[in-house]
């Protein structure tokens, strides 16, 4: 192997970069949307830990912020589904609001643009 391939290698070895592929939901029909949920109170772990059992969440973010406490990515057929699942959403304990985008689109990044700032500039 030659350095630049060894190099590569640890890079992946010691997690500073992983592989991630994901699903075109588009071409399976689905649609993909963000929720933004607030919370009366604390125990934003334990809400968390609520919605990341639900059917058609795909991701749950413990977030800092003045508007939201929580933010979820799902995954839903229709519109009717959507409303379904934030009807769901709206019943768990201490979940005060819940408010939602849908994604138009996904635009790739330049590694660049990630890498340009040093650690010390994050």
């Amino acid at each position: 192997l030659s350095t630049i391939q060894r190099r590569i290698r640890k890079i992946f070895e010691n997690q500073y970069i992983s592989r991630k592929n994901e699903i075109n939901y588009k071409k399976l029909g689905l649609r993909k949307g963000y929720l933004q949920i607030s919370l009366r109170g604390d125990k934003s772990y334990e809400v968390a830990q609520k919605l990341s059992g639900i059917s058609g969440i795909i991701s749950v973010s413990e977030v800092a912020g003045n508007e939201f406490n929580i933010l979820c990515i799902c995954i839903f057929k229709n519109t009717e589904k959507l409303f379904s699942l934030i009807e769901n959403i709206k019943t768990i304990e201490r979940i005060d609001k819940v408010g939602w985008a849908e994604e138009v689109r996904s635009l790739p990044t330049e590694v660049e643009k990630m890498t340009a700032f040093g650690s010390r500039d994050l």
